[in-house]
């Protein structure tokens, strides 16, 4: 009986002696926060005009974007929002650590809003803001010709659109579609900029500057951008045209 008792006591202290010497060596709680997240800002050296904050069509919201961070342990990324540039922000959204940018469906007109994210790692430990990027939506431009859904009879339309107020310039952009699930719609023609006191219609290729001509059969959309300055504007709805066909 005391040897029983013996072994008992023996391999109750033994385990406990392993449980301690096992809370030992467990890795410390992570304390460190991750750096801020490299937002997207507008760079006049980047010709590619979806870099840095812009407007969506089709609705009324602002595209943001960020790069991923280099730590290992990210778990996600908050946005923050003000229409003050220094203070005021407040959480309007948190994404997982693959999604790299954030659409604000929820921006008023000609309201200036301003834009900080933050990283938060696996432990919860948040980082600090990020640079700001701010964005200023204008009112979306109303196409006029060719009307959605039409059919032209001539390879070189008048494009025409109604003024939008507070708009230093235009830009008509013209997409064929690929008929390529990975890439539906390809940019074949980016027009000269219009300014307010020019007359708002613009021929296709006008300047010369088209990837390809208007073709029977294809199916084609446009937009208008409407600018003032790189961070305030719109990009219209979407219109869609074909060419009549020569058979």
């Amino acid at each position: 009986m005391k040897y029983r008792v013996f072994i008992f006591f023996s391999l109750t202290l033994f385990l406990w002696l392993a449980g301690c010497a096992s809370e030992s060596i467990q890795k410390p709680k992570d304390s460190e926060a991750p750096l801020p997240p490299k937002v997207h800002l507008y760079n006049p050296a980047i010709s590619n005009d979806d870099w840095g904050p812009y407007a969506l069509t089709e609705t009324d919201g602002i595209h943001i974007e960020w790069d991923a961070n280099e730590e290992d342990d990210i778990a996600e990324y908050k946005i923050y929002r003000s229409t003050q540039s220094d203070e005021g922000y407040q959480l309007i959204a948190t994404v997982s650590k693959d999604e790299l940018f954030y659409e604000d469906t929820d921006a008023s007109v000609e309201t200036k809003y301003y834009y900080r994210i933050t990283a938060v790692d696996e432990s919860d430990n948040e980082s600090n803001m990020s640079q700001t990027i701010s964005y200023t939506l204008l009112h979306k431009a109303s196409l006029m010709e060719p009307p959605n859904q039409s059919v032209v009879n001539t390879s070189s339309p008048d494009f025409k659109w109604l003024e939008v107020n507070n708009a230093q310039s235009y830009v008509v952009r013209v997409f064929v579609n690929t008929e390529d699930k990975t890439i539906p719609w390809k940019e074949i023609w980016k027009s000269r900029e219009v300014f307010p006191f020019d007359e708002l219609k613009l021929s296709y290729n006008e300047n010369n500057q088209a990837t390809e001509p208007l073709e029977g059969g294809k199916h084609y959309r446009w937009r208008v951008d409407a600018n003032s300055g790189r961070t305030v504007g719109s990009r219209s709805n979407w219109y869609h045209f074909s060419v009549m066909s020569d058979e």
